[in-house]
């Protein structure tokens, strides 16, 4: 892409913010895999649940976080509903894929 967005509401954000959030989940699934702490398949299925995840968190946060109506809706809720719909989905896919 010429330019990078918020996936949430389209604006427009300097690159250096997706190159840092890329980098960072690239050397995450490197240092796991060098490591060998964890089988390559479930680093791409942590990968893929956290990155699942929050992009929820960010749609949820732009829409209804401290919204009328959505008061209740703090930055704390929006996390642990992050958290949640992450490890459901590593749980889920780690059942369905790898039989676990």
């Amino acid at each position: 892409f010429p330019f990078n967005f918020l996936i949430c509401c389209w604006l427009i954000i300097s690159k250096g913010t997706v190159a840092a959030a890329v980098g960072g989940m690239i050397l995450s699934i490197y240092g796991a895999w060098a490591l060998k702490t964890l089988p390559f398949q479930m680093i791409l299925i942590s990968t893929f649940s956290a990155f699942f995840a929050t992009n929820i968190e960010s749609i949820l946060g732009a829409t209804m976080q401290g919204k009328v109506g959505f008061k209740w809706m703090s930055n704390e809720v929006v996390n642990f509903i992050n958290t949640l719909i992450g490890a459901g989905t590593a749980m889920a896919l780690g059942k369905l894929l790898l039989g676990m």
